[in-house]
């Protein structure tokens, strides 16, 4: 069986630590993240701070939506960093 997962592109101004660290506290998404119809929050973050293998589940009214992190890049100088091998997804 296969699954496609969707893929996004933004251009986001800031440092790559700055983001990096915003993208990573996903408990906080409704900080910087509006609602919308498809997605109410980010809850049930397994590991925290985040890092490779992280659970967690998107709630809002469209339903709910489990989550993994699957890559994990490692930047100096960031808060959230890992020691765990990871990849740029």
């Amino acid at each position: 069986m296969s699954s496609s997962h969707p893929r996004f592109t933004a251009r986001i101004e800031g440092s790559p630590e700055t983001i990096f660290d915003l993208i990573a506290d996903m408990p906080n998404y409704g900080r910087w993240v509006p609602g919308s119809e498809a997605s109410g929050g980010t809850t049930e973050v397994s590991l925290y701070p985040v890092h490779l293998g992280t659970t967690y589940l998107d709630a809002g009214p469209a339903g709910q939506r489990p989550g993994s992190v699957t890559g994990f890049p490692k930047l100096e100088g960031s808060k959230n960093t890992t020691q765990e091998e990871s990849r740029l997804v």
